[in-house]
């Protein structure tokens, strides 16, 4: 997963692993079924949900399995069935693609998800090197921030959501360059207030502890409000990017 640990939005409850692979159970309240295409890999799949009912409303996201071919979730809460759902599905080089509707008591749905491809856009840039002489096999992470599901969700006041998209270890000069898909032209994210940014970081491959936070682009025209890289349909080559002096707090309401 991503090297800043995602959230996702709630009013109440906490933050749950409510989903998984599709398995035999005794409960009779329903639940919803993403069935996924045969060519996505499910352990790429994303998956972050909102439940609302008699409990308020409730966040929780599916964790991710290989060599299933399809997720389940639970629509429920202490026992309290939801009466809607709303859910968003994310896999590399797919669109986004949203789920919205009621649900009803004892009625199991099932849906799928369609990978629309989208273009790809390169990114090649340098981190600053000695990031990289004292962690030579440091894997730079490049994670989706997506604030625009505050207005998917109806929330005022709520946490942020990050979605895996790639890693690359950069040289030893802190030379990199990734295909990302052009998250630009994906027309999901645009019907929503609050756009999205392209974050940057440094983790250990094998503990994936955070080195770096967040690195920012050095050009100006280039950095979003939060220090994050803008999302275009096309970058300069070789961009440049520092370590922000700007502590993240991905946890903090916006």
């Amino acid at each position: 997963m991503a090297y800043c640990a995602f959230a996702i939005f709630m009013t109440i409850g906490a933050l749950q692993s409510g989903a998984g692979p599709v398995a035999s159970r005794a409960s009779t309240l329903p639940r919803v079924a993403i069935v996924l295409p045969p060519k996505v890999a499910s352990q790429r799949v994303q998956i972050r949900y909102l439940l609302i009912g008699p409990f308020g409303g409730y966040g929780g996201f599916v964790r991710e399995e290989e060599n299933v071919h399809s997720y389940e979730i639970e629509t429920s809460v202490k026992g309290k069935p939801a009466s809607q759902i709303k859910i968003v599905v994310y896999a590399p080089g797919c669109r986004f693609q949203l789920f919205k509707f009621p649900m009803y008591k004892e009625t199991d749905l099932k849906v799928k998800f369609a990978c629309l491809p989208l273009p790809s856009v390169t990114l090649s840039g340098q981190i600053p090197p000695d990031e990289m002489v004292q962690n030579r096999r440091a894997e730079l992470v490049i994670s989706y921030t997506a604030y625009w599901m505050c207005d998917l969700f109806g929330l005022m006041d709520c946490l942020i959501t990050e979605f895996d998209v790639t890693s690359v270890v950069p040289n030893a000069n802190g030379e990199f360059q990734v295909e990302l898909p052009d998250f630009a032209v994906d027309p999901t994210p645009s019907s929503f207030k609050g756009g999205a940014t392209l974050r940057l970081g440094l983790r250990d491959p094998d503990s994936w502890n955070s080195i770096v936070d967040q690195f920012e682009p050095v050009e100006p025209e280039l950095q979003s409000e939060m220090h994050d890289l803008r999302i275009l349909s096309s970058y300069p080559r070789g961009l440049r990017f520092a370590v922000s002096d700007r502590k993240s707090d991905l946890n903090s309401p916006m």
